[in-house]
């Protein structure tokens, strides 16, 4: 009897628009819809309401590409796919005020310049192999708002509004942008329904210290919305072109198959098996018993994704799912790692920071502690890592200023560091399999790791390094090791380092 992958997986080896997705298996999508907007600009309006939820958007009436006055754009400032409109005041500069940006047109009027602004309206965004998540769109938010309330007609708007002449609820539907975020599987696991995402942008002005909070909602939506909009296409509405009726037909039917797989096949269960999941790959577990039944069908089901070239697609919404999972048992005490925003988490006294990564063709999850002044050491100098990559659970410590070509760590501050570390993570452990500590590996620039529990004789066996920087441990979790258990021994670990650290 054929499995339910087997079905998904042969119906998109038939498609042609399948194969032509592999490319770029994202701006794929982007492509396609602005490929809609410009064989059938009412079609794609029509997409576009439905998946929004909106009637009529407050621009589409006067800006139309006949008009020369409106863009679809793909990977514009980073948006995936994004709506600009021409400004249709112009305002006229010196010639040697020379501030150009490339959302501005220029034309010149007796020695003067002509600027004309593009202001976006709608922003689409595609999460194929990713699940959403709020710091992002508000990076997303704050970059559109930014251009879009330079526009001279929204800044006419936002006058009124400041002046108590509109009302905010019919400002917003009359001036707003529309976000869109499209996703192929949502951010609730285990529920049905997505969930919107509303994001405010705070306006100041220096005059009267008067404070406007703009909340825009991203509509979340997945690809099965957007399939079940296709499906009601009239093939009459594409001027009888049956290229583009069978375009539209296989990129639905596509879709259909891509959108059952990772609904059927794709979302994990907590309560079980971690291994045969995530990562089934090694055929017999460390006590020398044959793995438990279903790690080989879940091989084969795996390779014939890698096959398809879907593999990191499947590999990456995994591990998003496990990092939703820990960031739910971590809420309020975490944030999502971001390099250029760290610092500012710091003050709100955030020292977790979460973050699933993608390498050598396996997912990775993982915790970040940063540490703060202690021992003499400055803030974020280093860095306590849990992470899981495959089967392996892994400690790690990184030292970030050895990584920027400071000067190499001093061995007795290390050493001296590694004694107090003594007490972070400590047997038992909720995986049965790590029965030492794996706190004690620090050993950075040449000086050697500490043991509470020093059972080998070679110490070398016992800790890895990656340059000067890197120095790790793992253990390969169990074949029974449930995702739940996982998910609770990183919570156990980083509970740990937070007694330990701010005793």
């Amino acid at each position: 009897m054929e499995k339910p992958y087997e079905q998904y997986t042969k119906e998109l080896s038939n498609s042609t628009m399948f194969h032509m997705s592999l490319g770029s298996k994202e701006l794929f999508h982007s492509n396609f819809l602005h490929w809609i907007s410009t064989i059938n600009w009412d079609l794609f309006l029509n997409i576009l309401h439905k998946i929004a939820g909106i009637n009529n958007f407050w621009w589409e009436d006067e800006f139309h590409p006949s008009n020369n006055n409106i863009e679809v754009r793909r990977e514009f400032h980073h948006f995936d796919l994004s709506i600009y409109i021409l400004d249709p005041v112009k305002e006229v500069n010196d010639l040697s005020a020379d501030s150009s940006t490339d959302n501005e047109e220029y034309s010149y009027k007796a020695g003067k310049r002509v600027v004309q602004k593009w202001i976006p309206v709608l922003i689409l965004e595609n999460k194929m192999k990713s699940l959403p998540y709020r710091g992002q769109l508000e990076e997303y938010t704050n970059k559109a708002f930014n251009e879009w309330r330079t526009g001279s007609i929204i800044k006419k708007a936002i006058n009124d509004l400041k002046n108590n002449t509109a009302t905010f609820s019919d400002w917003i539907a009359n001036y707003g942008i529309t976000f869109i975020l499209l996703s192929l599987m949502d951010t609730c696991i285990g529920q049905e329904d997505c969930k919107d995402f509303e994001i405010s942008q705070e306006l100041k002005y220096k005059k009267n210290s008067k404070t406007l909070d703009f909340p825009f909602i991203w509509r979340h939506v997945t690809y099965r919305d957007l399939l079940a909009v296709l499906k009601e296409i009239d093939p009459s509405s594409l001027s009888g072109k049956d290229l583009n009726q069978l375009v539209i037909q296989d990129y639905s039917d596509f879709l259909d198959s891509l959108c059952s797989l990772a609904y059927s096949c794709w979302g994990i269960n907590p309560k079980e098996s971690f291994r045969l999941q995530i990562s089934p790959w090694v055929k017999e577990s460390g006590n020398g018993n044959m793995r438990p039944k279903g790690f080989e069908e879940k091989i084969k089901e795996i390779e014939e994704y890698k096959r398809l070239r879907i593999h990191d697609i499947h590999e990456k919404l995994l591990y998003d799912q496990l990092l939703v999972l820990l960031e739910n048992k971590l809420v309020g005490c975490c944030a999502r790692f971001d390099s250029k925003k760290n610092k500012d988490r710091f003050s709100d006294g955030i020292r977790v920071f979460t973050k699933s990564d993608y390498a050598h063709g396996v997912g990775i999850f993982e915790a970040q502690f940063f540490l703060f002044e202690r021992e003499g050491l400055k803030e974020g100098y280093l860095k306590l890592i849990i992470q899981v990559q495959g089967e392996r659970y892994c400690h790690m410590v990184i030292c970030d200023k050895v990584a920027k070509g400071a000067k190499r760590v001093n061995k007795d501050m290390i050493d001296n560091l590694g004694k107090n570390l003594t007490n972070v993570w400590l047997p038992p452990c909720k995986l049965k399999s790590i029965n030492d500590s794996l706190s004690n590996f620090i050993s950075i620039g040449g000086s050697k790791p500490l043991f509470p529990l020093n059972t080998l004789e070679n110490e070398e066996l016992r800790w890895g390094k990656y340059g000067d920087n890197n120095i790790y441990q793992y253990t390969d979790i169990p074949d029974n090791t449930t995702i739940e258990q996982v998910i609770d021994a990183i919570v156990e670990d980083i509970n740990s380092i937070y007694k330990w650290y701010t005793k």
